[in-house]
């Protein structure tokens, strides 16, 4: 993605609009939520599985990195402002040293000046899962299920599957996969907020597993492995 800048103005809104809508892909909660980490009756792994593991890639080239314990998206974006433009505005985005400094948000990065314009690369870290307490990773029938704790008896669930060096990333969400889970667990109760209506279920094991097995995932998300 490129972005050209006719304002200093508009080059630090960009920057804080990245970082904000980054913030918020790791706020938004699922309208399917679970009363139990799932699978039940399954145990928490420690760490991710090696064969997990590594940096992929998707169409949109942003990248995920799977580490011991971690996912983390990382986002590239390529910039571009002219020195007049960077002159007219005194302390705010600086380029020296060959790197473009954003004072007010002590960030920097490597830039290069070709004739009247400079260009840069940014990138954006955005750690979307970590185990801890309330994040729990458990293995089952082929694949990786991530439980994020949202309250005391309520959990959002992804799921991971890696087939070679296909990744298949999913939430549990949409409007799809309610109708197809429905058949296999009993809703537990409903949450109104505002025009959202989340639903709350509680699967035995057997009926997780079936639901796994129909595989009607909506909404994937798919990256290949690259290292």
């Amino acid at each position: 993605m490129k972005f050209k800048m006719k304002s200093i103005f508009f080059l630090v809104i960009i920057f804080s609009v990245l970082l904000f809508q980054s913030c918020r892909m790791r706020e938004e909660v699922s309208d399917t939520l679970f009363e139990v980490p799932q699978p039940e009756n399954v145990k928490n792994l420690n760490a991710f599985p090696k064969s997990y593991q590594g940096v992929y890639i998707d169409e949109d080239s942003s990248f995920l990195t799977i580490g011991k314990n971690c996912l983390v998206n990382q986002y590239y974006y390529n910039m571009q402002i002219s020195k007049s433009d960077l002159d007219s505005v005194d302390n705010e985005v600086i380029y020296k040293n060959g790197k473009i400094i954003y004072v007010k948000l002590d960030t920097n990065f490597n830039a290069k000046m070709i004739k009247d314009s400079i260009y840069w690369k940014e990138s954006i870290l955005d750690t979307i899962f970590r185990i801890s307490e309330d994040k729990m990773v458990r293995k089952y029938k082929g694949y990786l299920v991530l439980n994020e704790k949202i309250d005391s008896a309520a959990y959002q669930v992804h799921i991971l599957k890696l087939e070679k060096r296909k990744l298949t990333y999913t939430q549990v969400n949409s409007e799809l996969e309610l109708v197809n889970l429905k058949p296999f667990s009993e809703i537990i109760f409903n949450d109104s907020i505002g025009n959202d209506t989340i639903l709350h279920f509680h699967p035995s094991k057997n009926e997780f597993k079936d639901f796994l097995k129909d595989n009607s995932f909506s909404n994937q998300k798919v990256k290949y492995k690259i290292k």
